[in-house]
C-alpha cells in the first residue's frame, strides 16, 4: 500500500507534469489538485464548472489509482511469480493520465458553454464526452489518436476562448 503522504507527493509531481503538457500545447492555464482519502469506483474527477470560478480548475485524485496498480502487481505475481511494476512509478503515470483525461472534460465543457457548434463537433466525432476526454489524454500523452486533426481544431478554438 502507498502511504497517503506519498500519494500526495506523487499528485504534486503529476500536477507539474500535466501542466507542462498543457503549456506545451500553448495553453497557459493553472489547475488545482486535491487528494481525497475516499475510494470511489473511479480514479479522478473534474469539479464541473470550476473553470468558471475565481479559484479555478479543480481536480480530485483518489487512492483507487493505487488499488488498480496493486491489482496489476498481484496478477503479475500470480502468473509470472514476480512483478516488474514499480508502484510509485505506475501510480504517477496513472495520475498524469487521469489529470489529462479530466482536462479533456474542461475543454469539452468550455466548448459546450461558449461554442455549442464545436461541442456538437466533439459529440459527432466521438461517442460522447468521456470518449473525447480519453482520446484527448491518449493524443497528448502517447501521441495515439486517429483524430489528431480534430483535436487540433478543438484546441485552437479552446485557446481562442481563453484569450
Amino acid at each position: 500500500m502507498l502511504p497517503f503522504t506519498e500519494f500526495k507527493e506523487l499528485a504534486s509531481e503529476a500536477k507539474k507534469i500535466t501542466l507542462n503538457e498543457i503549456h506545451s500545447m500553448g495553453i497557459s492555464d493553472t489547475i488545482r489538485v486535491f487528494c481525497s482519502k475516499t475510494r470511489p469506483r473511479f480514479v479522478g474527477q473534474y469539479r464541473g464548472y470550476s473553470q468558471f470560478s475565481k479559484s479555478g480548475i479543480l481536480f480530485k485524485l483518489f487512492p483507487t489509482i493505487t488499488d488498480i496498480v496493486l491489482e496489476t502487481i498481484t496478477e503479475d505475481e500470480k502468473v509470472f511469480g514476480y512483478s516488474h511494476v514499480d508502484l510509485p512509478t505506475e501510480v504517477l503515470r496513472g495520475m498524469i493520465d487521469t489529470l489529462l483525461h479530466e482536462y479533456g472534460h474542461v475543454i469539452a465543457e468550455l466548448m459546450k458553454c461558449q461554442r455549442p457548434r464545436m461541442y456538437k463537433f466533439i459529440l459527432s466525432t466521438w461517442n460522447d464526452e468521456e470518449d473525447y476526454a480519453e482520446d484527448f489524454m491518449r493524443m497528448i500523452r502517447y501521441s495515439d489518436s486517429a483524430f489528431e486533426n480534430q483535436h487540433n481544431r478543438i484546441i485552437k478554438a479552446f485557446k481562442k476562448e481563453l484569450n
